[in-house]
């Protein structure tokens, strides 16, 4: 009896000394699972359950640190062997941190470092322990982050990890530690992304910039409706996705796009679209107004009101000619699901049958003439690809000598539409073809630094050299011989730095826009007049000469000429030549005609967009000789050289060139969308 109390003592002085150490106030609700897969790594307090029974403890809430289960671990049916060491206690647990502190938070930055935004966010602002990896510390990624309106921490908390999950940033949490550090060992692209909560955004800065909007709603699951109006016909609006639980949507996109489609969420976001959908119904084969009419009479036939306005009950219907679609608004999922029937019977290639009929088809993004002989070399008809409805130089007596074929096509340069006339059958598999075909043009923003550094002792190497050394940019060799250096970042600070020290003079920052594939070029300058030819001649019994001068024009100053090309992967290459030339005061020539200076550079380079090439190495000596004399007496024969100072100066400069191109896209589409939600909600209002 007496081994028995001891050995029974000895069990609870030894599971004493193993209770769980003290944690931080940490908050966990059970089964509660985070997108983010944060997770805590702790010891396991193993507490006597009451009985003589060891080969099984119960499970034990920690209530003063935690509010969750920990599940119960089998302890075998010998008690003495059972090993207590840490590595068998350590469990993972899904949590979520508390905040004591309830007043909302904001933040706004731009273009901040990924290891400076974990410091502010997490450390500054959520009052959090956090560390982070040396990969994480040397991250050249840069993040945006524009709060229009207070929110609550648990929301930044949620936002902050949502934001480094794009850049790969991983985070895990021991006991009350959070640990940052790269997901995987793939190499990332550090791509700017600009990341704003809210209802609205200014746009003015964020132009040809992607960004991702986190949308809070307040009456309409509005992520569907949107999903409906914007991805099908905009493409620059990548992805449009709910955060669960947060009545939040994300929309990612190109900034100008993304505030068009908030302006329509906001006005989908209203009491009166309370469980409501909303479908966009794009027509193919028929016209949309007449879809419309059928449409209207078919539902009042089948019972089913049709509304006036979204304030009524029934079914709304507006049609938009200009996307040739019909947009639904509807309380009733089944009258969606009844007008997609209808859709497809009306809509649908096999009701016209095999006889002819003529489409008309309006390019979206490309010239209807760039199309028209695409589409009779797809009808067989290469002879008619270039007839026209509008051939100015045929009569109509020689027009109606045409021979017309079963198939055909027809150009309306005038309304940019082709008229073709084939059965249904042929045309879907046309309409197939043209979609493909007739994609967003690419517009690329290019924007340029044209500029010269003096150099100094520090920079007496050239300005890309000392870059080098600073190991600012990726450096490379251009096919030329000159030298270049890309970088992912804003290179302004740059700039910047050397102007305070007065050693950059900006010659010119052009900003242009220009198509995929076509050359635009700009020229900032005089002209000035130079002397080509000069003769003489006598005239014929007469003792006098004629003398006659050809003189040219020669535009001096800032030429430059630029040509993108866009491939299917975004990676830009961009023909570039540009000049620098001025008239230069050197009088070494005999003849009455100014010396023009000049420096060029002429190159191919492929960049991503956003990057920031600079082109440099064009090194210009230049020497002054200037003299400072007093009046009268440094004139004076022997002796002026005593009241005069000669000073001679040697001054070196760098031209250097930087371009910064950033692809845009066209969002048209969207906009019909939204001015028909807008102009549907303003006639409620009235």
């Amino acid at each position: 009896m007496y081994r028995k109390i001891v050995h029974y003592l000895l069990i609870v002085s030894f599971l004493s000394l193993n209770s769980c150490t003290k944690y931080n106030a940490m908050n966990i609700e059970p089964n509660d699972k985070l997108s983010s897969n944060l997770f805590l790594t702790g010891e396991m307090n193993l507490s006597h359950g009451g009985t003589n029974d060891y080969s099984h403890y119960k499970k034990r809430y920690i209530k003063n640190a935690y509010n969750a289960s920990v599940e119960k671990i089998p302890l075998g049916d010998n008690f003495r062997n059972m090993n207590f060491s840490k590595e068998k206690q350590i469990q993972r647990v899904k949590l979520k941190p508390i905040f004591h502190d309830t007043e909302g938070v904001k933040v706004s930055v731009e273009n901040i470092p990924l290891p400076k935004f974990i410091d502010l966010v997490f450390g500054s602002v959520l009052k959090l322990n956090y560390s982070y990896s040396d990969k994480v510390k040397a991250s050249q990624a840069t993040i945006s982050l524009n709060m229009q309106k207070e929110t609550s921490p648990r929301e930044l908390f949620d936002i902050a990890l949502a934001m480094l999950g794009n850049h790969n940033i991983g985070v895990e949490q021991l006991r009350s530690l959070f640990q940052f550090d790269e997901k995987s060992q793939a190499t990332i692209a550090k791509a700017q992304q600009n990341f704003i909560y809210g209802r609205d955004f200014d746009v003015s800065g964020l132009e040809g910039q992607n960004v991702t909007v986190l949308f809070p709603y307040y009456y309409v699951p509005i992520r569907n409706m949107l999903l409906s109006g914007f991805t099908q016909s905009s493409p620059v609006v990548k992805t449009i996705t709910e955060i669960a639980g947060a009545n939040v949507i994300s929309i990612t996109g190109e900034a100008k796009e993304v505030h068009r489609v908030l302006e329509a969420a906001r006005l989908l976001d209203q009491s009166t679209m309370q469980h409501k959908e909303a479908v966009l119904f794009k027509m193919q084969y028929i016209n949309s107004k007449d879809f419309k009419e059928r449409l209207v009479s078919l539902l009042g036939a089948s019972g089913i009101p049709v509304a006036n306005d979204s304030a009524s009950r029934g079914v709304l219907i507006v049609d938009v000619p200009e996307l040739n679609s019909v947009y639904v608004v509807s309380s009733q999922a089944s009258w969606i699901r009844t007008i997609q029937s209808w859709k497809n019977r009306f809509d649908n290639a096999s009701i016209l049958g095999d006889e002819s009929h003529i489409f008309f088809y309006k390019p979206e993004f490309r010239k209807a003439e760039e199309l028209v002989g695409l589409i009779n070399q797809l009808l067989g008809n290469a002879a008619n690809s270039g007839l026209s409805s509008n051939n100015k130089e045929n009569n109509s007596s020689e027009s109606s000598m045409v021979e017309i074929k079963e198939d055909f096509a027809i150009l309306d340069a005038q309304q940019n539409n082709i008229m073709v006339n084939t059965t249904a059958t042929k045309y879907k598999e046309i309409l197939s073809h043209l979609e493909k075909l007739d994609k967003t043009p690419k517009q690329i923003l290019i924007e340029v630094t044209i500029a010269e550094v003096t150099l100094t002792e520090q920079l007496k190497y050239g300005l890309q050299w000392h870059y080098k050394t600073l190991n600012s940019g990726k450096t490379m060799t251009i096919n030329n011989g000159f030298s270049g250096s890309i970088f992912s970042g804003n290179i302004q600070f740059v700039l910047d730095a050397l102007a305070k020290d007065n050693l950059i003079h900006v010659l010119s920052s052009p900003k242009l826009i220009v198509l995929d594939r076509e050359a635009a070029s700009i020229n900032v300058g005089s002209q000035v007049p130079v002397l080509t030819s000069d003769t003489t001649s006598a005239n014929i019994n007469a003792t006098d000469t004629t003398r006659t001068q050809t003189v040219q024009y020669k535009n001096t100053g800032i030429i430059l000429n630029v040509t993108p090309y866009v491939n299917s992967q975004g990676i830009l290459t961009l023909d570039i030549s540009q000049t620098v030339s001025e008239v230069s005061t050197d009088t070494t020539t005999t003849i009455a005609s100014p010396t023009i200076l000049n420096r060029s550079i002429q190159t191919k380079v492929a960049l991503q967009s956003g990057d920031t090439v600079m082109l440099g190495g064009l090194i210009k000596n230049s020497k002054t000789k200037n003299k400072s004399k007093v009046p009268l007496l440094g004139d004076l024969p022997f002796f002026g050289a005593l009241f005069s100072v000669t000073d001679n100066s040697r001054d070196k400069t760098e031209l250097f060139i930087t371009v910064k191109p950033t692809i845009m896209n066209n969002t048209q589409d969207s906009q019909i969308v939204t001015n028909e939600i807008r102009n549907l909600f303003t006639n409620i209002k009235k």
